[in-house]
């Protein structure tokens, strides 16, 4: 208990002193959060971009799937033959 005027303001100064301390560390927390969600977004971004594993990246687009040799040639050999017009 509080008896003198002097007691009292040695009482208010330290509860200042705890609160300023307080919003220091919450601060802290929040940059800390901060930093957290910003690290997390990167991973997300790093797993969405990284390399398929074989499996996966073994199998041949559609576009690869569709196309035969023979047009592959064909357009060779029209290309030939419009050389040698």
């Amino acid at each position: 208990m509080v008896k003198t005027n002097k007691e009292y303001t040695t009482l208010l100064h330290e509860i200042e002193t705890h609160s300023k301390r307080i919003a220091e560390i919450e601060d802290a927390i929040l940059v800390s959060m901060e930093a957290i969600e910003a690290a997390s977004e990167e991973l997300k971004r790093a797993d969405a971009s990284r390399v398929r594993p074989i499996r996966s990246s073994a199998r041949r687009p559609a576009s690869f799937a569709r196309s035969s040799p023979t047009s592959r040639s064909g357009s060779r050999s029209a290309s030939k033959s419009g050389a040698s017009c």
